[in-house]
């Protein structure tokens, strides 16, 4: 087992193993001695430092002593990986001689191997030798064994609780009126972190953004950046504004302000202004908001009451404050965010007033406290009583923090330190509010060397980290933004700023503002949000992963190259890169990961030489179509390629180590030939994304492609090779219409799946299969379904039902039945595991009958249509475990339609048996449609 990098611990771990090995070259055989007498040193402090590690709390002396010791873990690292260019030094023209290189060498290594000395010199002196001996930390290492809550990977919103008070007088503040409700009118929310401000917005966002012409919901966050903040907001509220490098580089502030200020003139607009800290960030953003527009709202939320007042100032403004929840609810919240609490505690009197009264004394009626710890709880084997003991235990621990640090503490200090680390990387996507892909986050942990080599266990480094990854979502310390799958998560503002304290304490991550003020540290990982012009690499000389958000300034883009330590180098939400900028990233000889962003780099450097340590590349903001063609012969340990539309190349056949490839593109019969050949002969591949286009368009050359289209045979033959490969989620991207259409059409009847595939994603604007492929079903492992067939027939449901592990279906469809009393009868039979069924009609139709004991799991129905097709729903109290039902209606300006139906849809669930929540949102027929939010 190869132990991972670590925030508490550093390299020392890994180091330890690199000595070893060092020992062993050839560069450092004259240095055997010294390397092993620095090991034996080394490995003392790094079995002192663990015993420290794994305590719960650490006074300050402890803290600054292993502060110490792990930078000479990182000098030493960086020491043996830039050897070969200390021996290459020159001084003059003459080169060192052989003695002096080794003089000067042996020089270095005394000097590590005295600042570990003193290190355990200062160690005695300061009597920190007292640190209690730990179990062997072997199991901490493998992977979780937590199953993850699939409620919360597939967006099933538990019930809220204590919100529906807020939530109704809210919106009757809100919902424009007569009277004096005409007016324009700002509603502020305050209260502590952690009380669910987000959390009351956000619903009443979602209830009533759809009665508004325009809407957005932006997040300021502590240290917001303004200009960022509006160009978001403008974002949302118009769509249809150009966006891109150039235009946004253009925009200062003055001119978003006054481009939203133009937009919303005389337009009936909600805005919710999430997490404001100051009364200046207030200002800066009221001023691009008109007051002239009769029946508009704004919703602030903040912890600070002065912000509060500064926004509601009118005599119609108002203001909301948070209040802790009763205990009644809070136990509610409590046990309904435990995973299967009958099984974990013997007795409901040790579940309700043993455990429950512990978190009370602990919690009060904080909700965001509640869910952590229950996250915690779920962790705890079933049963144990050891286990319910360490929990009363840890919820004593760290008496003197106060509040919600003092809960995070407490679920912080029960991660394992793999994990720990894990969270603490999240510091580094700031500000507030960003959201981060799931597998950008794991490529980058394991470039960073986070996650262990288990040589013993039959796992691959993806399948631990993914471990560690659903095990932060489980314990609800990270938040899953997109329902389907977690694409995309979220950290809770409160929860951000707490591991990103620990992780300055720690110098694991360091900011911007941090450098500006430098840092006595050296910087090891760099988040940067580059708004400078003056922006430079300064202080960053020894940095190994470097992250930059914003526009990207001139002197920094000139120094990246000299940065020669960095194993990852993300500038995925970097704006203003150019193919200038990216010349030399290729001298990077450490770098694993690499991520660009800009659509002005249309193309790669073609010299790869250097970047042979390679493991990541994604590309997928940038406008590159194909890679240089040594990356394939230098690349070879390249196991993520992520592009927006990318050719098969010549010498992509040789990277054998790839797992994950997408988005292909096929565009003829020769293009399609060099996929189907490449995907394969790659036997580690997971996922795969094609794009499908052979349409013409244009000049000739276009025609000539055009007229290579595949035939469907041929197509056929090519996708049935696929078939037999080891992929698990598939992407299709079908972006043509004309040849493109008419080849899948014919494809229909030959079209299967991957046999291990679990994730099957169909995405186009404009095309939808003539009717399910009849040889889906059945199919064994598929679980997520998106798929778009022109109408919806009984022998389309009888291929979708029969497949025995759907968890998820997302269906879209064409056109309503063609008959108007026609309806699609959902029967008993089939959709046994079903949880989430999502459907929509494009021309707005629905018709379902659910029959009695039909789609018996599903917990979430999503249901989009038009009010004027008259739709027709029965059968809704027939869905027996249902808890969350959803309606989106698009309306015409009179909202009396959309009451009527929100009407209709209340009486229907009332009669449900599990009373389960709804939603009814309204989407107006208007020129441009409503943006939504993302959240």
């Amino acid at each position: 087992m190869e132990g991972p990098v670590s925030a508490s611990m550093g390299v020392m771990v890994p180091l330890l193993s690199k000595l070893i090995e060092s020992m062993e070259q050839p560069r450092f055989k004259d240095l055997k001695n010294d390397l092993k007498s620095l090991r034996a040193e080394l490995a003392s402090m790094e079995a002192v430092m663990l015993k420290f590690a794994t305590q719960d709390d650490t006074d300050l002396q402890v803290k600054e002593w292993m502060r110490q010791v792990r930078e000479v873990g990182y000098d030493t690292d960086d020491w043996i990986d830039s050897h070969p260019l200390v021996a290459a030094e020159t001084k003059g023209s003459r080169i060192f001689s052989r003695n002096n290189r080794r003089r000067k060498l042996a020089e270095l290594i005394k000097e590590l191997k005295d600042r570990v000395e003193d290190a355990s010199q200062r160690r005695t002196r300061y009597m920190l030798q007292s640190a209690p001996v730990v179990d062997d930390v072997t199991d901490d290492l493998r992977p979780s064994n937590v199953t993850v809550d699939p409620q919360l990977l597939y967006g099933v919103s538990r019930r809220l609780v204590g919100l529906d008070e807020p939530m109704e007088e809210l919106v009757r503040e809100l919902r424009p009126g007569g009277g004096e409700q005409q007016h324009f009118k700002v509603v502020s929310i305050v209260g502590g972190g952690g009380l669910g401000k987000t959390t009351l917005a956000k619903e009443v966002y979602r209830k009533i953004h759809g009665e508004f012409v325009s809407c957005a919901f932006v997040t300021v966050g502590q240290n917001p950046h303004i200009p960022t903040v509006l160009l978001n907001m403008l974002r949302q509220l118009n769509p249809l504004q150009p966006q891109g490098d150039d235009t946004e580089q253009q925009m200062d502030e003055p001119t978003v302000v006054g481009k939203i200020r133009e937009f919303l003139d005389k337009k009936r607009y909600f805005i919710t202004i999430d997490d404001i800290w100051s009364i200046s960030a207030w200002k800066d953003i009221k001023y691009a908001l008109p007051e002239n527009t009769p029946g508009s709202r704004i919703v602030a939320t903040t912890r600070i009451s002065d912000v509060a007042k500064s926004c509601s100032v009118r005599p119609t403004d108002f203001t909301y404050p948070m209040k802790h929840l009763s205990k009644t609810d809070s136990k509610q919240l409590f046990l309904g965010r435990l995973q299967s609490p009958k099984k974990i505690y013997s007795s409901e009197t040790d579940l309700e007033e043993g455990v429950f009264h512990d978190v009370w004394n602990i919690c009060g009626g904080m909700p965001l406290a509640m869910i952590v710890i229950a996250g915690m709880l779920n962790r705890k084997s079933p049963g144990c009583p050891e286990d319910n003991k360490s929990i009363k235990k840890a919820l004593e621990k760290h008496p003197t923090l106060q509040g919600m640090r003092r809960i995070l503490r407490i679920c912080y200090s029960d991660l394992s330190l793999p994990v720990r680390t894990c969270l603490l990387y999240l510091s580094i996507f700031r500000p507030e509010d960003e959201t981060v892909e799931k597998n950008r986050l794991i490529w980058r942990w394991i470039a960073e060397r986070f996650i262990p080599v288990l040589k013993q266990e039959q796992v691959t480094l993806w399948e631990t980290a993914e471990s560690y990854f659903n095990e932060l979502v489980n314990r609800q310390l990270i938040q899953p933004v997109e329902a389907g799958d977690v694409v995309k998560v979220k950290v809770h503002d409160v929860v951000l700023e707490f591991i990103a304290s620990v992780a300055a304490e720690e110098n694991f991550v360091t900011s911007d503002m941090v450098l500006r003020c430098k840092p006595r540290d050296i910087v090891r990982r760099a988040s940067l949000n580059c708004i400078d012009d003056d922006e430079s690499t300064g202080g960053l000389s020894q940095v190994r992963s470097l992250t930059v958000f914003g526009v990207l300034a001139e002197p920094m883009k000139s120094s990246i190259v000299y940065l020669q330590l960095l194993r990852v180098l993300d500038f995925k939400d970097a704006k203003g890169l150019k193919d200038e900028d990216v010349q030399g990233l290729e001298r990077l000889f450490f770098l694993k990961y690499l991520g660009l962003g800009g659509k002005f780099v249309t193309k790669l450097p073609e010299k790869w030489k250097e970047l042979q340590n390679l493991e990541a590349l994604d590309v997928r903001e940038t406008a590159v179509k194909e890679l240089p063609e040594a990356i394939a012969r230098r690349c070879s340990k390249l196991a993520c390629l992520l592009a927006r539309r990318l050719a098969v190349g010549e010498g992509m056949h040789s990277l054998l180590h790839l797992q994950e490839l997408s988005m292909v593109s096929v565009t003829d019969a020769a293009s399609l030939d060099r996929m189907t050949n490449l995907v394969v002969g790659l036997t580690k591949l997971r996922k795969l994304g094609v794009s499908l286009f052979f349409d013409a368009t244009g000049d000739q050359h276009q025609h000539a492609v055009a007229a290579a289209a595949p035939d469907d045979a041929k197509l056929a033959a090519s996708l049935e090779r696929i078939e037999k490969c080891g992929v698990e989620s598939l992407l299709l991207d079908v972006v043509g219409e004309g040849k493109t259409r008419a080849a899948l059409d014919q494809l229909v009847e030959k079209w299967a799946l991957p046999r291990r595939l679990q994730k099957f994603t169909m995405r186009s604007e404009h095309y939808y299969f003539p009717k399910a492929p009849p040889k889906m079903a059945p199919h064994e492992s598929l679980s997520h379904l998106e798929i778009s067939i022109a109408e919806l027939r009984k022998s389309d449901v009888g291929v979708l039902c029969t497949m025995p592990s759907l968890f998820y279906l997302k269906l879209s469809t064409r056109s309503s039945p063609l008959e108007a009393d026609q309806t699609v009868v959902i029967t008993n039979v089939g959709f046994q595991c079903l949880q989430v069924f999502w459907f929509k009609c494009q021309d707005g139709g629905l018709g379902f009958d659910f029959g009695d004991g039909a789609m018996a799991q599903l917990l979430k129905l999503d249901l989009h249509f038009k009010q004027a097709k008259k739709p027709k729903l029965t059968g809704i109290s027939n869905l027996s475990s249902l808890r969350q039902f959803h309606a989106t209606v698009c309306c015409g300006k009179d909202d009396s339609e959309f009451k009527a139906t929100e009407e209709n849809i209340k009486q229907i669930v009332s009669n449900h048996s599990k009373n389960p929540t709804w939603e009814v949102t309204m989407e107006m027929e208007i020129d441009k449609p409503t943006a939504a939010i993302s959240i």
